[in-house]
């Protein structure tokens, strides 16, 4: 018997994929490389994937008591408890980076997007089909370092996309860009 719930079980970056445990919309799991466990706080290529992932959502988790359930789409909803499992609350995440639009997900785009902003910076999440999504990136997060985009790296992941949906698991791409503030955006017309 299956509940219906979907969660998170794997991340991959640029040559490593770290495992994520735990059952149902619980945010309680750990995050694993090679078996072993990581402070996945410490890895920002994975805090940081989460937290524009859990951005780029509508979905919230809720509690009562001991029980969670996911208001909104499965799919965002087991981003959303994956990075609650890291610490991160998403209410918080949205008072801290306001959304200021949104660009919903359609079958023409094959993609998310959302704009953020924090201390009036402002961030555009998007995420979506891997194809598209990794086509549109000029950098990659790779040992916590942006590295240019290559056509190998753009192959590396590809391949790593066919590979995860070979094990029947959906596949999404996360992406995040620093744009110009909105006072030098104004500045500028």
């Amino acid at each position: 018997l299956t509940k219906n719930e979907m969660m998170i079980s794997e991340i991959w970056c640029p040559e490593k994929t770290v495992e994520i445990t735990g059952e149902g919309y619980k945010p309680e799991g750990k995050f694993l490389i090679n078996k072993n466990e990581i402070d996945a706080k410490t890895k920002e290529a994975v805090s940081l994937m989460l937290k524009v992932g859990a951005l780029c959502t509508n979905a919230n988790l809720e509690s009562k008591g001991n029980e969670y359930s996911i208001i909104g789409d499965p799919t965002e909803g087991a981003i959303v408890v994956a990075a609650a499992k890291m610490g991160m609350d998403k209410t918080r995440l949205e008072a801290e980076f306001k959304r200021e639009y949104e660009i919903p997900f359609s079958s023409e785009r094959k993609m998310m997007t959302t704009i953020n902003i924090r201390e009036r910076k402002r961030m555009s999440c998007v995420k979506g089909a891997t194809e598209v999504v990794t086509n549109l990136c000029e950098n990659i997060m790779v040992d916590g370092r942006p590295a240019r985009m290559t056509n190998s790296l753009k192959e590396k992941i590809i391949q790593q996309n066919l590979e995860m949906a070979s094990k029947a698991l959906r596949v999404l791409a996360i992406a995040y860009k620093e744009m110009p503030s909105a006072e030098k955006e104004a500045a500028e017309k």
